[in-house]
């Protein structure tokens, strides 16, 4: 998979259940990314987390190569 150092990670976690986690180039498909996740979810509950954030990896992974 590619990975680019200005890669987003888009995350939608709820107490009990695995993290939902998916990877955006761009500001754009990160909210595409974030709008799919919400609308696939019959319901929202106190406590449901969606974060947007710099991609990590993608951080360490261009730190690695120089």
């Amino acid at each position: 998979m590619l990975v680019s150092s200005g890669s987003l990670l888009v995350t939608f976690s709820r107490q009990g259940e695995n993290e939902e986690v998916q990877i955006a180039l761009t500001g754009e498909k990160a909210l595409t990314a974030a709008l799919v996740m919400l609308m696939l979810r019959e319901e929202l509950r106190a406590g449901d987390c969606l974060t947007v954030r710099q991609n990590g990896l993608a951080n360490l992974l261009e730190r690695g190569r120089g």
